[in-house]
């Protein structure tokens, strides 16, 4: 059995010991932080909430002609906490691998394919509008193989293995997610008993003069109840000059009777080249507990 403990050590050594060899490492990262009002039906709290805030670096090493060695180290930082503590740093995506003409193979804890299916879909990703409030499938898992084949015409087959229980997470993808290279990004994936779910996605987003219009569709089951929930999602973004209007709409059926509902409403301001404030509003509607609403203003700086 492949054992993928020392990732992390190997891929540090690459990045502290061939510091010569490496084309260059690049930093990256984002601070996203918001006020947040929330209402969960026990009266309403006020915070600041760090939404996905990131540090992290990632790089290649030329092996030969035809294969690189790539790595990633990725750090979630929540930025909002007032004290050092064991919840303000965790770990992102995680991997080291190899890119070549045979596409990408890289070992580590990373994102399911699954999850990298949803692409851009997601307005609200990272804020309490986030589809993982609602649907299962957004998972990042450590040990894990994941591997990406190179595009043929714009067709891509992408597949997770799981190595504590054997499970794999299947995708294929068409276009380019964020839509620079092609007006459509379409994708349908499966997690096959992946954390006690299987589950079936289909995602479709497309680029129609100053609007980008998205639909997901999800059938999930719980392996250990039989458990089914069926659910759609379609969001609408539209652009006018440095200000981005969002709306998203979720919907979850579940076999028992319970339908849950989302609404999520935002506004973006591009302050400068990597730097947007924002404001969103973010309603449930559930039929077995008090509706939730929350009501957010923000800055996100990207580097």
């Amino acid at each position: 059995m492949v054992c993928f403990k020392n990732t992390i050590i190997l891929s540090l050594y690459f990045v502290f010991y061939l510091p010569k060899v490496v084309t260059g490492t690049e930093i990256y990262g984002k601070v996203n932080l918001s006020l947040q009002t929330s209402a969960e039906g026990k009266g309403v709290l006020s915070e600041i909430k760090s939404n996905i805030s990131r540090l992290g670096l990632k790089d290649s090493l030329k092996l030969n002609e035809s294969i690189n060695l790539i790595y990633q180290l990725e750090y979630r930082v929540n930025t909002a906490l007032d004290r050092l503590n064991a919840d303000i740093i965790s770990s992102g995506n995680q991997y080291f691998g190899f890119k070549g003409s045979f596409g990408e193979l890289f070992i580590g804890k990373n994102d399911t394919v699954l999850k990298k299916s949803q692409g851009k879909v997601d307005l609200f990703n990272g804020l309490s509008g986030d589809i993982k409030a609602q649907w299962k499938g957004e998972n990042r898992i450590a040990n894990t193989v994941t591997y990406q084949s190179p595009k043929i015409n714009e067709i891509q087959f992408l597949t997770t293995y799981i190595e504590a229980n054997g499970t794999f997470s299947l995708a294929l993808f068409y276009g380019d997610k964020r839509l620079n290279k092609t007006k459509i990004f379409t994708s349908i994936a499966t997690d096959l008993k992946v954390n006690g779910y299987n589950i079936l996605r289909i995602t479709s987003q497309a680029k129609v003069a100053s609007f980008v219009l998205g639909t997901m569709v999800q059938r999930q089951k719980k392996l250990e109840t039989g458990d089914t929930m069926d659910g759609f999602l379609f969001s609408v973004k539209y652009q006018l000059a440095k200000v981005v209007l969002n709306s998203q709409y979720q919907f979850s059926d579940y076999i028992r009777g319970e339908i849950n509902k989302v609404a999520s409403f935002g506004v973006e301001y591009k302050v400068a080249l990597n730097t947007k404030l924002y404001t969103f509003f973010t309603h449930f509607n559930f039929d077995e507990n008090r509706d939730q609403n929350y009501l957010g203003l923000g800055i996100q700086y990207e580097f």
